[in-house]
């Protein structure tokens, strides 16, 4: 399901069905080939959970000059350690949201 964000009221522009035999991946490349094609102007960044934190996919936002944010948990801790080794030093921005510490880093031609 796309969702924009920044607006006061919830907006879902489309939904892709997961077809039998493929990943959440598949669907959500030909729902955002779909959603450039009408409402290119609207884009400029992917949210996602860690699953979209995978190099095709990322290649795939790139080829569409889409930001990709990835949400990465603590409950993966090989991923976390990769990750660690692509973010050195300090986060951009770190904030406590909800109880709990929130890490934000801005990684550039990942």
């Amino acid at each position: 399901m796309a969702h924009l964000i920044g607006f006061g009221l919830p907006i879902v522009p489309d939904l892709e069905p997961i077809l039998p035999g493929e990943g959440e991946i598949a669907a959500a490349k030909r729902l955002l080939e779909r959603l450039l094609l009408r409402y290119g102007r609207f884009f400029d960044a992917v949210v996602g959970d860690a699953l979209y934190f995978e190099a095709p996919f990322m290649a795939f936002c790139r080829s569409h000059k889409l930001h990709l944010l990835a949400v990465v948990k603590n409950d993966n801790p090989a991923l976390l350690a990769n990750i660690a080794g692509l973010t050195p030093g300090a986060p951009d921005l770190e904030r406590d949201e909800e109880g709990r510490t929130v890490r934000y880093w801005d990684v550039e031609h990942l």
